[in-house]
């Protein structure tokens, strides 16, 4: 619950800088408050953004073209992260300082032609041929490629391109970083829960390590007894103690039927003065028993108390039968 909870809060953060990060969902307004653009053409054009997206740019010297994104380019939801590859650098620039993009929508392309070098060309060539550039940018599953031409014309130039998500597109993008969210936050959990893991084995071991190296205080039992129906038999062998904290029962249960059976749960019950007391602990002796087949086994248990029960009685449970010793 918590991780989903998070990872929802996650995406509704991001939604939030989805709806915040297009300035012409801000801008755009008209009469009745309706949506329009044209007023606003001039300096902004939309572009829709999918996931390939090609279009043709003309930059000016001095008249940079500005591309906004309708999310943070550093956002850490969005993977792929950002990358630029810029096939004319000589000519054409693109906004890549980190300080310039971290936390920012926008990235910057520029016309960085020296002006002599231009003033050269346009001498020895008669007149002004554009060069042209390719930038290809991929960011969050979306691939731009943008075909870049030099123009010396200001009214051939638009100074923001605005990227826009439709409302599928939009939840699309909110539904990928909220998934992403969780897998990163199942992976972290699991991370740790591996390492507790890890760390519960080693102290289990270096535990085991210590009781066995300990010689247990023994009590022998040496009882053997009979199910009512004679189809189970039971011997308990003794009792050991271990660093006064846990008990050993060693006994040994036999199939004496003539089929196999599944043996699901054993239980050791202390009776007092008629009293019952079950006593908690774990037998390794819930497996399948051939016909004729004896089983050695051991219970464990934190109960350092039972030898003061007159009686003990054993619950053998199988898939449809359970057998009451009693000793």
């Amino acid at each position: 619950m918590f991780k989903t909870s998070k990872a929802i809060i996650v995406g509704f953060a991001l939604l939030a800088t989805l709806t915040s990060a297009d300035p012409l969902d801000q801008k755009r307004t008209g009469v009745d408050g309706e949506a329009t653009v044209e007023n606003l053409t001039e300096f902004f054009k939309p572009k829709e953004l999918s996931p390939f997206t090609s279009m043709r740019i003309k930059v000016m010297p001095d008249r940079g073209t500005r591309l906004i994104f309708p999310f943070s380019l550093t956002d850490e939801n969005l993977k792929p992260t950002l990358n630029i590859f810029n096939a004319n650098s000589s000519v054409f620039k693109v906004t890549e300082d980190e300080e310039r993009i971290t936390g920012q929508p926008v990235l910057d392309i520029e016309y960085v032609e020296e002006p002599a070098e231009i003033q050269r060309r346009f001498k020895e060539e008669g007149g002004f041929r554009p060069i042209l550039g390719q930038i290809q940018i991929s960011i969050g599953g979306y691939y731009i490629a943008i075909e870049l031409e030099s123009t010396l014309k200001p009214n051939d130039v638009v100074p923001n391109y605005v990227f826009q998500l439709s409302e599928e597109k939009r939840e699309h993008l909110i539904d990928l970083a909220v998934d992403r969210h969780k897998q990163a936050l199942d992976m972290e959990y699991k991370a740790r829960f591996d390492a507790l893991d890890e760390e519960a084995e080693k102290r289990t071991i270096k535990y085991v390590a210590d009781l066995i190296a300990q010689d247990p205080e023994t009590k022998w039992i040496k009882v053997e007894e009979e199910s009512a129906d004679q189809q189970i038999s039971l011997y308990v062998e003794r009792f050991e103690y271990f660093n006064d904290r846990y008990g050993v029962i060693r006994f040994e249960v036999s199939n004496q039927s003539g089929r196999g059976m599944e043996i699901s749960d054993i239980q050791f019950i202390g009776l007092v003065d008629e009293v019952e007391e079950k006593i908690d602990g774990y037998s390794n002796c819930v497996d399948w028993l051939e016909k004729r087949e004896t089983r050695q086994c051991v219970f464990v248990t934190q109960n350092l108390g039972v030898h003061r029960f007159n009686k003990m009685e054993t619950v053998i449970s199988g898939e449809e039968d359970s057998w009451s010793i009693v000793w």
